[in-house]
């Protein structure tokens, strides 16, 4: 995780603002239309995988699915007109969209099935210490390229394809764990087709809306923006998901949990709040310590060009803040196999967003606004997070009366970025000169002043009694593990 941040920095800052807003926008675009095109086959697959309802001639046809695809892809950069190319904004030099395609199919499909297939014969860890090689791989790779100065979108895409398919080749030479897989698989049903399409069709009208949502944001922003502007965003947002970093592992955890106390809500209720406040708490701190330093932040790291990012950058620094709340509503609806309601909200929340994206584009069109800026977009996914956010919430509260959070979603973060702001203002004051050592100085004396806040006055944080036993156990545990 943080090697691949890492790289996404250096892409940032080697290629500048407007060649690093042209290659996130080539990954976005096709990752979003390889996820597409699947049409929810691999969940359908996976989903019939761990009930143990799939044989090996599945397993041989879902292969053959998949290349099939990536073959039409290619023949479709083969022969569609330059026209319909330049208008989805990806340029029109062929041999770098098949490179493109080939090394984000082979990175994001086919390696998320074999981890899939690993996982289902119980040889995780074997898996993951092959991941880590291949993400060393890569980061080695480009780190080559760096210093020989032959760094650039064509290589950066070269890269993944070779570390990735490498390590699909040194999966597929074990001839012991393949022998393992076709074993486990041997004695398991066929999955006819019908069945497939019984679990597909109906999801399809989704994923075609799924798609419009994921690319309408920086399709805007790569069609009708100044020259930077999809930079700054994708800048932007790389850096604001440092706060979701604990929250993907926790959140695996609080399903589990949740799944495990369904028919209790008192039980459900407890562990919502308890694990929204923690995760809340630790968005917030992060996002509202940053906010203060961003332009230095971007002047040091990526040099004066990005400056220009500087109220992108804050504006997307507040989005994972209600992100996490987000995530855990989501949860908590599907643990209580709420999938219905979970997915009509999804979708109220995706259609508000391309509502408004249309109205942007119109407003361009008719000439009322000059251009659609990376400020404008962040703000409009900031405000449309909160709206979904808070209707998530509103329908937990009224459907099984679980209160995840309350009116401290706004007065935590306010409070937080007062007290940031006012331990810049004083490092500033009597610090002296360097950047480093001034954000240092002010992360202690933030940190010092929210753990006292944490101790003396919970309750300005939003945190309850029975959550103040909760958190201090956390803590507990988190001294444990560092003096491990």
């Amino acid at each position: 995780m943080f090697l691949t941040m890492a790289l996404g920095f250096l892409f940032a800052s080697h290629l500048g603002p407007v060649k690093f807003g042209d290659y996130s926008y080539l990954v976005v675009i096709f990752t979003s239309l390889i996820r597409f095109v699947d049409l929810s086959v691999s969940k359908a697959y996976f989903t019939f995988l761990s009930a143990n309802n799939t044989n090996n001639k599945n397993l041989v046809e879902f292969i053959v699915f998949a290349i099939g695809q990536l073959v039409l892809f290619l023949l479709v950069i083969i022969f569609i007109p330059n026209s319909y190319l330049i208008e989805l904004g990806v340029g029109d030099d062929r041999i770098l969209l098949a490179v493109v395609v080939t090394s984000l199919f082979i990175q994001q499909r086919l390696w998320n099935f074999f981890s899939y297939i690993i996982e289902y014969i119980r040889a995780t860890f074997v898996f993951q210490k092959i991941s880590t090689k291949i993400t060393m791989l890569h980061f080695v790779v480009i780190c080559l390229l760096y210093y020989a100065e032959y760094l650039n979108i064509f290589t950066i895409f070269l890269s993944i394809l070779f570390s990735w398919s490498l390590g699909i080749f040194v999966f597929l030479s074990n001839k012991v764990r393949i022998n393992e897989i076709s074993k486990c698989l041997k004695g398991n049903p066929y999955t006819k087709i019908a069945d497939y399409k019984e679990y597909c069709f109906p999801l399809i009208p989704y994923s075609i809306l799924v798609l419009i949502y994921d690319v309408s944001d920086r399709w805007l922003l790569q069609k009708i923006s100044t020259a930077g502007e999809q930079g700054y965003f994708a800048l932007s947002k790389q850096i604001s998901i440092v706060s979701l970093i604990a929250t993907t592992s926790i959140l695996n955890v609080f399903w589990r949990e949740l799944s495990a106390s369904k028919n209790d809500l008192i039980k459900i209720n407890e562990l919502a709040q308890n694990t929204t406040i923690s995760l809340f708490l630790f968005a917030s701190f992060l996002s509202c310590f940053v906010i203060p330093w961003s332009s230095d932040l971007l002047l040091y790291f990526f040099g004066e060009e990005y400056l220009k990012a500087n109220l992108t950058f804050m504006i997307m620094m507040i989005f994972p803040i209600h992100q996490v709340v987000g995530q855990i509503s989501s949860v908590i609806l599907l643990a209580l196999g709420k999938t219905k309601l979970q997915m009509i909200l999804g979708i109220v929340s995706i259609i508000f967003n391309l509502s408004v994206s249309i109205a942007l584009f119109l407003f361009v069109d008719y000439r009322i606004l000059d251009t659609v800026s990376s400020e404008v977009i962040a703000f409009k996914l900031v405000v449309i997070q909160l709206v979904s956010t808070n209707l998530f919430l509103f329908f937990l509260r009224k459907s099984h009366g679980i209160n995840v959070i309350g009116f401290s979603q706004f007065t935590i973060p306010i409070l937080l970025l007062f007290i940031s702001y006012l331990c810049q203002i004083i490092i500033q004051q009597f610090g002296v000169s360097g950047f480093l050592f001034n954000i240092s100085l002010c992360g202690f004396l933030y940190f010092g002043v929210f753990t006292l806040l944490l101790i003396k006055f919970p309750s300005l944080l939003g945190i309850s009694v029975k959550q103040e036993d909760f958190l201090r156990g956390m803590l507990i545990k988190c001294r444990k593990l560092l003096s491990f």
